[in-house]
């Protein structure tokens, strides 16, 4: 068995306490965009009330443009009777 591949700790934020350009994909989607990629470039450690936990940020410098209904697609072929 090959040993496991180990990435660097990735820095963590707790609260506000985060730099502006880190957003979680809910907040990149709301903005139309999408991560470059599957890997965060930090953690975000939250609690709302009683509801806590962590969530993966991404920088928005690096985000791309979410596909569109006209960019994103290839159209539907028709079917003719």
């Amino acid at each position: 068995m090959s040993p496991r591949k180990r990435f660097p700790p990735l820095p963590r934020y707790q609260g506000d306490a985060r730099p502006p350009q880190l957003l979680t994909a809910d907040e990149l989607r709301a903005l139309g965009l999408k991560p470059t990629g599957t890997n965060p470039e930090a953690i975000w450690l939250y609690q709302k009330g009683s509801v806590s936990g962590m969530c993966a940020l991404y920088d928005r410098t690096h985000a791309v443009p979410l596909p569109t209904e006209d960019t994103g697609r290839e159209p539907a072929e028709r079917t003719e009777r």
